[in-house]
């Protein structure tokens, strides 16, 4: 028998226990994937009002006037920077509840409250180390908020809920009891890549709440208990569990976004003006898809943000068509999909016209350290400086090179709301749409310039170069972002595209490199932008966990000399503390001047 049904997180923590099935792999999810989750429940809680006040774009920190290169001479096009019907005056309501994911359960026979996991386990141990997280980090004698997520950890006799596929006891340590997310890994020398991951996560998820007040973590709590839902299907025959696991995950092709917008615009279109319209809006819908491929949802998304000025995530689709679906909209979906949307396009495709050139230089380079960056918030805000300024090319190549600054600061600053770079970047759009230079630490307006970083800021992101980078697409950013900063006017593709990043210390260590670095330093150490280089991803691969020498000799033999990190690494004779911290401070201070953060007193010197 199959049943299904939508269980609140807290109510399905409180079912019993639960075990991986023997078709699960053990945990893969990596930082990438933790910090997407963490993300898009932060976005969710915030949206549906839950939050406690958070501070506004601009706060105390935010002012006092940085060093700026120039201002910047706009260039008016005829054209105005978007020309869609717009609802920004409307209030988009926004759902109270979030959708985690389906769930398959298969209920042991003969042990009642005990459940094999078929489906979504990868999601469901990711939320039982952030739950963790949260019992950890509330201030000490807060015992309320401690019990009654460890319930939901833990059972009544001690037994924890959610066991780990096929992994040491990481995840038994981590939810098991008060400070277990800080401590599961100390005093182990011999950890899986499984337990590795966990330690990840659990880490990431500590830094991203770390700065979070009590109140907002309590109403975050209320909110994942009370509003996070699954989809549970428990299904009572093994062989049917399985093979709904093996359609879920291997069948059928998905829906996009594109496609389910495409429709209803054809179907508005074709009700407004007849058939041939409808022909026409796919027609045209359809050459706007070439032109941009593979990139299609990141396009809409680009363009909802420059259309309304907020940041919609996965909801851009429905904010699309939400500006349409009024009986007087209707009859401008032929002109908005035949007019606007190929005038967008043309934009958003050339930020990507670095991938056709090699050598890059110039604006090509500032692209692609651009699309480095794991948020595409930097799209709607490059489409509008090429609005700007595309006609002079040195004002565009200088306003490019100033976003990838400001993008890499915010990105430093990683600031627990996402929602505050989501602000700047609407904030510097709506500057741009008037002339204004959001560079600048004033504009013409009387406000602050919303891409400019104050000395306290920029001092934040300048500490920020020396810390471990332990999320995995802020580290890879960082990482491909250094190594362009090893060449001048000319980067070849080869040392940054489809390569990876190299912990020449590893993360899972072993032999002499236990030897070397005692477990508190590699904990602080691995990550850290000294540590790091970049290597083909068959180097990595073949190297592992190897010793130095064997590590450097790979990188000089079969590394061409392209790629200048990996090959100063290989230049040392050995690899321990004080070369990494060196290495670090050296390419934080090489960073902070690419960006323009460097010490005040440094900057006059230079």
């Amino acid at each position: 028998m199959i049943t299904s049904s939508a269980y609140r997180l807290d109510k399905l923590f409180m079912l019993g226990v639960f075990e991986p099935a023997s078709v699960q792999r053990e945990y893969q999810w990596t930082t990438k994937e933790c910090g997407q989750l963490l993300d898009d429940l932060d976005d969710a809680f915030v949206r549906a009002g839950f939050a406690p006040p958070a501070p506004s774009a601009t706060d105390p920190s935010d002012v006092g006037a940085g060093e700026s290169e120039g201002a910047l001479q706009h260039k008016t096009e005829a054209t105005p920077l978007t020309s869609g019907p717009r609802k920004r005056g409307r209030k988009r309501e926004y759902p109270k509840d979030y959708f985690l994911g389906p769930m398959v359960l298969y209920p042991a026979p003969r042990t009642p409250g005990k459940f094999s996991v078929y489906d979504g386990l990868q999601r469901f141990t990711s939320l039982s180390i952030l739950l963790s997280v949260l019992r950890d980090s509330f201030s000490s004698g807060d015992t309320d908020q401690w019990f009654d997520l460890q319930q939901l950890l833990r059972t009544e006799t001690g037994v924890v809920r959610l066991k780990a596929a096929a992994a040491g006891r990481t995840l038994a340590s981590i939810t098991g009891s008060l400070g277990g997310s800080r401590t599961a890994w100390r005093g182990r020398t011999s950890l899986g890549d499984a337990d590795l991951r966990m330690r990840d996560a659990a880490k990431l998820f500590h830094e991203r709440t770390a700065d979070w007040s009590d109140a907002r973590r309590v109403a975050f709590v209320k909110f994942l208990r009370e509003h996070a839902h699954f989809a549970v299907t428990t299904v009572d025959d093994r062989s049917l569990a399985y093979k709904i696991f093996v359609t879920a995950n291997d069948r059928g092709l998905s829906l996009k976004v594109g496609d389910i917008i495409k429709g209803r615009l054809v179907e508005l279109a074709a009700s407004a003006r007849g058939a041939p319209a409808g022909d026409q809006v796919s027609q045209k819908w359809s050459q706007v898809q070439r032109m941009v491929r593979p990139r299609f949802d990141g396009f809409l998304r680009a363009v909802d943000f420059l259309e309304t000025g907020e940041y919609h995530a996965d909801e851009f689709g429905e904010a699309l068509l939400d500006r349409f679906e009024e009986p007087e909209a209707a009859d401008r979906v032929s002109a908005w999909v035949s007019e606007e949307l190929p005038m967008q396009a043309e934009r958003f495709a050339t930020l990507f016209k670095y991938e056709r050139i090699d050598p890059m230089e110039g604006v090509y380079i500032s692209m692609r350290q651009l699309d480095f960056l794991k948020d595409d918030g930097w799209h709607p805000v490059a489409m509008a400086l090429q609005w700007a300024y595309g006609a002079d090319y040195p004002t565009w190549a200088q306003a490019l090179r100033k976003l990838v600054r400001s993008c890499y600061v915010l990105e430093l600053l990683d600031w627990p709301q996402k929602r505050r770079a989501e602000e700047k970047y609407a904030h510097a759009i709506e500057q741009l749409s008037r002339k204004e230079d959001p560079f600048e630490h004033k504009v013409a307006s009387g406000e602050f310039g919303a891409l400019h970083f104050s000395p306290t800021l920029q001092s934040r992101a300048r500490s920020a170069l020396g810390s471990p980078f332990t999320d995995m697409a802020r580290r890879s950013a960082l990482v491909h972002f250094v190594e362009t900063l090893y060449w001048q006017r000319s980067l070849p593709q080869a040392p940054v595209h489809r390569t990876s990043v190299e912990h020449v210390l590893p993360r899972a260590a072993k032999g002499e490199w236990i030897t070397l670095f005692d477990e508190s330093i590699r904990d602080s150490t691995t990550h850290k932008l000294g540590n790091l280089c970049l290597v083909t991803k068959e180097v990595n691969h073949s190297v592992g966990n190897a010793e130095f020498a064997v590590k450097r000799a790979c990188y000089a033999s079969k590394l061409s000399a392209d790629f200048k990190s990996a090959h100063e690494v290989a230049a040392y004779g050995e690899w321990t503390l004080p070369i990494i911290e060196a290495r670090t401070q050296a390419i934080a201070a090489k960073a902070a001047k690419a960006l323009w953060i460097e010490p005040r007193q440094e900057r006059r010197e230079g």
